[in-house]
């Protein structure tokens, strides 16, 4: 089986976690109720493991409502020792039919798969990781991050969140002056967080050494750029930029359903987060066109499943 499929990534800032120790849920299910998908990947999920997993499970089963009919999404959380935010992934049990979740928490996890889940997709192997490269961390461990991604790469891999990071697509908006830039919003500190000091211009700029390893070494297919739509997915004075993306491995059969690819801004984007949800759906129809050209005309005439929400 084959067929069409929805892809989501939405970092809601913190996780909806407040000062008082609540998790708020409420601006989340909104803005993934504007267009619910089959694969979603969250990017900040502090503290779900808390209180038996209960902001887990809360979210996931209102999420799940969110799907229709008989669906439920299935949970894969990536907590990591040392860091604040954690992604999760979250999967329609009518689309996706996990085989091996490689734990990051347990011990014998490799490297290289930590975070990943194996699955079908619509009967389609597949490799899916929700991404949150730790900005704080600086450039040596978004070094790590895209190397680690270098063996999924010759896998079909779909990965999805916030890289933290642009590229040098020349429709990518990246600030000319990225030390001035911050300077101006009074945030001083944080120049390396997606930027490198050249010594050529004496200016610090946006260092898009890691995505574009992924666009170009690995030839991961970034949507935005099939999209050829370049908005940026965060609203943040003089800083925007287009850093959470949705990528697939060239191994990953099909192609990007034309005209899916959106960016929604949050209904109250000051107070929900300063990123923005985005959305695609692809299709896996090219690996089936193939396959009846193998069956012949008799039943390239029969009608496959698909999958569309």
């Amino acid at each position: 089986m084959s067929g069409v499929f929805t892809i989501g990534t939405f970092n809601y800032e913190n996780g909806g976690l407040r000062e008082d120790g609540r998790i708020e849920l409420g601006p989340l299910i909104e803005t993934i109720a504007r267009c619910p998908v089959d694969v979603l990947m969250l990017g900040e999920c502090p503290q779900y493991r808390r209180d038996g997993e209960r902001p887990l499970w809360e979210a996931t089963n209102r999420l799940s409502e969110l799907l229709g009919g008989s669906a439920r999404y299935l949970p894969f959380y990536s907590q990591r020792v040392g860091r604040k935010n954690h992604p999760m992934l979250l999967v329609s049990s009518d689309v996706v039919e996990p085989v091996q979740w490689h734990d990051p928490m347990v011990a014998d996890t490799g490297y290289s798969v930590a975070g990943f889940l194996r699955a079908r997709v619509l009967g389609v192997p597949m490799w899916l990781s929700s991404i949150h490269w730790p900005g704080g961390a600086g450039r040596a461990e978004f070094d790590r991050q895209a190397a680690i991604l270098t063996e999924r790469s010759v896998k079909p891999t779909i990965i999805a969140g916030d890289f933290n990071a642009t590229s040098s697509w020349e429709k990518d908006i990246r600030p000319t002056d990225w030390g001035a830039a911050h300077l101006e919003r009074g945030s001083w500190w944080k120049p390396l967080q997606k930027g490198r000091y050249d010594t050529t211009s004496g200016r610090w700029v946006v260092d898009t050494a890691q995505l574009d390893y992924l666009r170009h070494d690995l030839q991961f297919r970034d949507f935005g750029e099939l999209a050829d739509d370049p908005t940026p997915t965060t609203h943040e004075q003089n800083c925007s930029m287009r850093i959470d993306r949705i990528m697939a491995s060239t191994a990953v059969p099909g192609t990007l359903v034309a005209g899916s690819y959106r960016v929604h801004r949050p209904s109250d984007a000051e107070a929900v987060s300063d990123h923005d949800y985005v959305t695609a759906a692809w299709d896996l129809a090219p690996a089936r066109t193939v396959e009846r050209r193998q069956l012949g005309s008799a039943d390239a005439s029969r009608p496959a499943g698909t999958r569309t929400s």
